[in-house]
């Protein structure tokens, strides 16, 4: 779910692999989902028909708690949701009800209060991992960051176009 620069490129570390990737975005065209092998579908048929749920989305007003309880009920017995982008993202009441169920499993990054709480029933819970929103600081990944800000700055200092520009324009579609 959600196609940003995250998403699409999870999307083309996926090509070589032999299964069907359904996608749910506003603003992912569907011709290129169709070439990248993926069939864009209703945010409903992809929690409902998908194995492996992976969240992408910008935390904007209107992705607030998209993942809700009427939708967590329809994803698979057995299927995983991951989420790795905001916890604002799901309505993590209704998550924790689903996941007490035994019928699905989660594995999240992110909060919308993080860490959460001591007390927090995510931390007691089987079939649920947490990790300390780290995804994004795996095996060389801060290195390259690091570089990726030092190219931009010298990029701006001597007035060239910038990679990877947010510009205000984007910000209510970026992830």
């Amino acid at each position: 779910m959600g196609l940003g620069k995250v998403g699409r490129q999870l999307l083309s570390l996926l090509q070589p692999f032999d299964f069907n990737i359904l996608i749910y975005s506003k603003y992912f065209p569907e011709e290129k989902a169709a070439a990248m092998k993926a069939k864009k579908v209703s945010l409903s048929e992809l929690m409902s028909e998908s194995n492996v749920i992976t969240l992408h989305a910008a935390n904007i007003p209107e992705n607030r708690n998209m993942i809700n309880r009427e939708l967590l009920s329809k994803m698979k017995d057995g299927a995983v949701l991951i989420n790795t982008s905001r916890g604002d993202l799901i309505d993590e009441k209704a998550l924790v009800d689903e996941l007490r169920t035994g019928r699905i499993y989660a594995c999240l990054d992110v909060f919308t209060e993080e860490p959460p709480p001591r007390k927090s029933e995510f931390y007691k819970l089987q079939n649920c991992i947490i990790t300390p929103h780290i995804a994004g600081s795996i095996n060389q990944e801060c290195y390259r960051l690091g570089h990726q800000v030092l190219r931009a700055l010298k990029n701006y200092l001597a007035g060239k176009e910038l990679s990877c520009e947010v510009r205000a324009d984007m910000i209510d579609k970026v992830a």
